[in-house]
């Protein structure tokens, strides 16, 4: 199916899928911003290469 797998199911019937999708990508998006917080806060304690359980505890996500 490629073609960046069909064009993204065409865009994923657009307006039917937006109202899930727009969620779900702001969930996405405060994620990575947690994470990214969390490991420059733990490399500034001197942590310079936290686990990946300690950035997730830290940024309070999931793995």
């Amino acid at each position: 199916m490629p073609l960046f797998t069909t064009t993204i199911y065409h865009l994923m019937e657009v307006d039917e899928i937006n109202a899930t999708t727009d969620g779900r990508k702001l969930r996405s998006e405060d994620s990575k911003r947690r994470i990214v917080s969390a490991m420059l806060e733990l490399v500034r304690e001197g942590r310079m290469a936290p686990t990946a359980e300690e950035v997730a505890k830290r940024a309070e996500v999931g793995l």
